[in-house]
C-alpha cells in the first residue's frame, strides 16, 4: 500500500501545521471519503477489499474518541458518545453491508466534519481575520492517518507529544 501522506507534500504539510482542531476536520473528512471508497468497491462486489477501509474509519473513529479526554464536561461526554454511537454504527454497516446504513453513517460524519470546519474557520478568523472557505484536497486513499492529540476544553486545544503519521 502506498503512503498517501508522503505521496502528497501538501497534505503533509497540512497535517503537521494543524491546530489539534483541524486535525480532527482532517480525520473526519477522511473517514468521511473513505465511506465512499467502501461504497465504490462494495458497488463493484469487492467486499473482501473494502474491509481495510472499514477498518481505517474504524481507527479513524477509536482515534477521534480518545481525542476526548475530560468525560466530567457535558460537551465532551456528548462528543464522547457520539463516536460511540459512530464506532457501533460503523459495526452494523459492516456485518449488513447496508448501502443506506454507510451513507447515513457518511451523512452523519459529514456534519461533524463541517461542524469542526466552522470550529476551524472561528479559530483561523481569530488569529488572522480571515476564513477558510473550502476543504482542503481529499488524498488518495491510504493506510496512514494522522495521531489526533487529547482536548479537555474545546476553547484550549492543545496537542500531544505522540503526533505520528502512522495512526
Amino acid at each position: 500500500m502506498s503512503n498517501g501522506i508522503s505521496e502528497n507534500p501538501y497534505l503533509e504539510q497540512e497535517v503537521l501545521s494543524a491546530s489539534p482542531a483541524k486535525l480532527r476536520y482532517l480525520l473526519l473528512d477522511r473517514a468521511m471519503s473513505l465511506t465512499d471508497v467502501v461504497d465504490t468497491l462494495w458497488k463493484s462486489n469487492q467486499h473482501f477489499e473494502s474491509i481495510q477501509w472499514l477498518i481505517r474509519i474504524r481507527e479513524i473513529l477509536n482515534e477521534l474518541l480518545s481525542g476526548v479526554t475530560d468525560r466530567e464536561m457535558d460537551l465532551s461526554r456528548q462528543i464522547s458518545n457520539l463516536y460511540i454511537f459512530l464506532i457501533n454504527m460503523l459495526t452494523r454497516v459492516e456485518t449488513s453491508r447496508d448501502p443506506q446504513q454507510l451513507a447515513d453513517l457518511r451523512g452523519i460524519l459529514a456534519m461533524e466534519r463541517d461542524t469542526w470546519l466552522q470550529f476551524v474557520n472561528l479559530e483561523h478568523a481569530s488569529r488572522n481575520g480571515s476564513q477558510l472557505t473550502q476543504s482542503p484536497p481529499h488524498s488518495s486513499p491510504s493506510p496512514h492517518m494522522p495521531f489526533l492529540g487529547g482536548y479537555s476544553d474545546p476553547s484550549t486545544f492543545t496537542s500531544s507529544d505522540g503526533f505520528s503519521l502512522d495512526a
